[in-house]
């Protein structure tokens, strides 16, 4: 059937080519960043294992996630330092000043409820929402997708390797607020936060753009609102990208209330008892 489904697709079409380099993984890059991945998830699986049974007391739990986040940070901003140390250019770029895609907005979201007092208020609720469901996803795009890698695929540049170690410290923090129970399973509440996300997404991106545009500074594709990730794939874009994220948060977050919620609290099974309800009295 596979190979059926890759005849059908015409070998010299771009998606082909596309579909061919993430899923054959013909390519060395490519590879690499995937094999790098599945050590951060066995790693990152390791930490939070031990965390889960070890971390018994609230301080303890709020210190780790504090020191996770701001692991993020400060790998984020290392590539100035060394840099300044190596070559005496500090190469402060745009990146470092301004939240320009999605991974470095969750970096801050993930600071910003690392030391928020009520974690338990409607606003933590949504920051820790948004934080599980779209930073695994931001996480995993950005390392499984690494521009930096793909474009040069050195781990000792250090740009590179921080810009991975980075993914994965957001990966690891974004993981530890759902197994240390801060996130509250519940698909359509889930749903909600992510979509809030997402705007706020966009209101930065089309913040950034304007900023620069009035101060006649150089254009940044802030969001992907200017041109889409992959130049040789306009139909992967910031609309697409953002139903097909709330798609795929609606559908983790359906997965979970399975693994974690009694069958009467699924949406699934309320929705299926309103229907038998309503058939009932008719």
């Amino acid at each position: 059937k596979y190979i059926k489904f890759l005849n059908f697709i015409n070998k010299n079409n771009k998606l082909y080519c596309y579909i061919n380099r993430l899923f054959i993984f013909g390519e060395k890059n490519m590879k690499v960043l995937i094999i790098y991945y599945l050590i951060t998830i066995a790693l990152c699986s390791i930490i939070l294992y031990i965390c889960h049974k070890k971390i018994k007391k609230e301080y303890t739990k709020e210190l780790v996630l504090k020191i996770i986040t701001l692991s993020t940070v400060f790998l984020h901003y290392s590539d100035v330092w060394v840099s300044y140390l190596t070559t005496g250019d500090p190469d402060f770029g745009k990146s470092h000043m301004f939240a320009i895609y999605p991974c470095h907005i969750m970096m801050w979201i993930s600071l910003i409820f690392a030391f928020l007092a009520k974690k338990d208020s409607k606003l933590g609720h949504i920051l820790a929402d948004f934080m599980f469901y779209i930073g695994f996803f931001c996480g995993t795009i950005g390392i499984v997708v690494n521009d930096s890698y793909l474009a040069t695929p050195d781990l000792g540049d250090y740009e590179v390797l921080k810009g991975l170690l980075s993914h994965s410290t957001l990966l690891l923090g974004c993981l530890y607020v759902f197994v240390m129970k801060y996130v509250k399973v519940n698909a359509f509440r889930n749903l909600c936060s992510a979509v809030v996300g997402f705007l706020a997404f966009i209101v930065d991106g089309v913040f950034i753009i304007n900023l620069f545009k009035l101060f006649d500074v150089e254009e940044v594709n802030a969001m992907y609102l200017l041109e889409p990730p992959f130049e040789n794939l306009p139909f992967i874009n910031t609309a697409t990208i953002g139903i097909a994220g709330v798609i795929a948060v609606f559908g983790l977050a359906t997965l979970l209330e399975y693994f974690f919620l009694p069958k009467e609290q699924r949406w699934i099974n309320r929705l299926s008892k309103k229907g038998e309800s309503k058939c009932t009295n008719f």
